[in-house]
């Protein structure tokens, strides 16, 4: 990862290698991301990441404050999910695909959320690219792009 603003390099650590769930057939890994991803993170989730940091360090107003707060503080959970169509195809059967693989990730997306409370917590929405609870955007995450 490059250097912004002067800024040393900070490189996602996994902290949970990737991990897969039996029963919904989903696999996750928790890292601690990178500057350059908690960018990516901190436009789509601006808002209410706003709000959070405000209310955690309300004497601190800072945009280095900030970064050392995400750093500190945010993890990014990437999901992965096994398909048996080709999702890129358009086809009644990869739209009923489509559906329960989204099912399957806003059940298991809803229960971490609430496993996770009072801490924030969000995710980006599969279909949109936006936030799946919180307040919204004009900026989408590119899940393709973004893990790569």
């Amino acid at each position: 990862e490059q250097a912004g603003r002067g800024m040393a390099p900070q490189p996602s650590v996994t902290l949970v290698p990737p991990t897969r769930l039996e029963r919904s057939r989903l696999e996750f890994s928790i890292h601690r991301p990178s500057r350059l991803l908690r960018h990516d993170i901190e436009l789509v989730f601006r808002p209410d990441l706003e709000a959070e940091f405000v209310q955690q360090r309300p004497e601190v107003t800072t945009n280095d404050a900030k970064d050392e707060w995400l750093h500190e503080c945010l993890l990014a959970i990437p999901t992965w999910q096994p398909a048996s169509q080709d999702l890129s195809e358009i086809s009644e059967a990869v739209n009923e695909e489509r559906r329960a693989l989204l099912a399957n990730f806003s059940a298991w997306s809803d229960i971490l959320r609430r496993n996770l409370r009072p801490y924030w917590s969000d995710a980006s929405c599969p279909m949109e690219g936006c936030a799946k609870y919180g307040t919204a955007t004009s900026v989408i995450y590119n899940e393709l792009e973004g893990l790569t």
